[in-house]
């Protein structure tokens, strides 16, 4: 008989909640973010410019570093017994003996297109702004974006100059020189420049 009545509040203690629930799950916002509301303030501001400063950390410990110092005589990576081998990509780096698998060569065209990217996503609402602080976190935003362009251009001399924040899959940019790149990069930053003079 007890375990009879245990069974049933068990089983009603399960079905009590489903039929008190909520079905009504329509919701008034009392705010919300927009691009039109959001870049007034330069809390505001900062916040949309910090994630394209934070890839620059792969300058400093990720692939386009790796690509770029260890495989010259910066950096050099010793193997102590299995510690560091990781399959040997630290001597191919070193010895320039690349092959298309070596994962930090796509690593190291994601991480400075993914600057790019972050960069072209801030510029159109920075320009929409319009406000004398506003110009400021513009330019800085061009110049890394411009940054990171150096960067690719020297480890994978022509790259595709994208300056819009959505592309179409279907019609995917196309490769510009090694000096259109570095003509680019020239001409962001000067353009930039006077924006980033305090008086």
């Amino acid at each position: 008989m007890q375990t009879k009545r245990s069974k049933m509040l068990i089983a009603f203690l399960f079905i009590f909640p489903i039929l008190w629930s909520c079905t009504d799950l329509e919701e008034t916002p009392l705010s919300s973010v927009t691009p039109e509301n959001f870049y007034q303030t330069e809390a505001e501001l900062v916040a949309a410019l910090i994630p394209v400063y934070a890839e620059l950390r792969n300058l400093s410990w990720g692939a386009p570093m790796f690509l770029q110092q260890v495989s010259s005589d910066e950096i050099m990576i010793p193997t102590r017994g299995g510690d560091w081998g990781d399959g040997g990509i630290w001597k191919d780096l070193h010895r320039h003996s690349w092959q298309p698998t070596l994962g930090f060569i796509n690593d190291g065209w994601t991480q400075l297109f993914r600057g790019v990217a972050l960069a072209n996503s801030v510029i159109p609402n920075l320009e929409a702004a319009g406000t004398d602080a506003s110009k400021t976190f513009l330019a800085e935003a061009r110049v890394l974006r411009a940054y990171y362009y150096y960067q690719l251009m020297d480890l994978y001399g022509g790259v595709p100059i994208v300056t819009d924040p959505e592309t179409d899959p279907d019609n995917p940019p196309t490769q510009n020189t090694r000096a259109e790149v570095f003509e680019f990069v020239i001409d962001e930053i000067n353009a930039a420049l006077p924006d980033l003079v305090t008086h």
